[in-house]
């Protein structure tokens, strides 16, 4: 199975258009004579040399290219050492206490006074704003869908 990387990096080095032993004149140089005997030869080293060059490129028209492509995309990439997947059910829990957090934390704000003038308000004002933006980062990360990787 290639990533979607890897596809895209071999078709970036596939040559386009033309024959790439062509280029380096292997099929050119015929090792018989001017009276057929090398022309035989010339045609299976033809085809041996198209049939090495199918084994090295693993698909042989852009359908199967773009198939192999986005069956690698559709693919998820392997868990790193050291985390684990989070399940569905405990990653939609996580995502409704942060909604119902964020809410109280919105209530709390919003009963501020318009006019802070004190040194412990204007502190409580800035701590209530980091707090709403924090959970709002983590709403917004537990409500990916494709999962969360939380640390072991």
């Amino acid at each position: 199975e290639r990533s979607a990387e890897e596809v895209r990096r071999m078709l970036l080095q596939r040559p386009r258009g033309r024959d790439p032993d062509a280029s380096l004149g292997w099929r050119a140089c015929g090792s018989g004579d001017a009276d057929g005997e090398g022309a035989a030869e010339s045609a299976e080293a033809d085809a041996s040399a198209a049939a090495a060059s199918a084994s090295w490129w693993p698909a042989t028209s852009m359908a199967d290219v773009e198939t192999e492509a986005a069956a690698a995309s559709s693919a998820p990439p392997p868990v790193p050492m050291g985390y684990r997947l989070m399940p569905e059910e405990e990653r939609l829990e996580t995502a409704e206490r942060l909604r119902s957090k964020l809410a109280d934390l919105e209530r709390r704000y919003s009963s501020l006074p318009l006019k802070i003038e004190t040194v412990g308000a204007k502190k409580q004002q800035q701590t209530l704003r980091d707090l709403l933006q924090e959970t709002e980062r983590a709403l917004q990360l537990f409500e990916r869908p494709g999962g969360v990787l939380v640390e072991v």
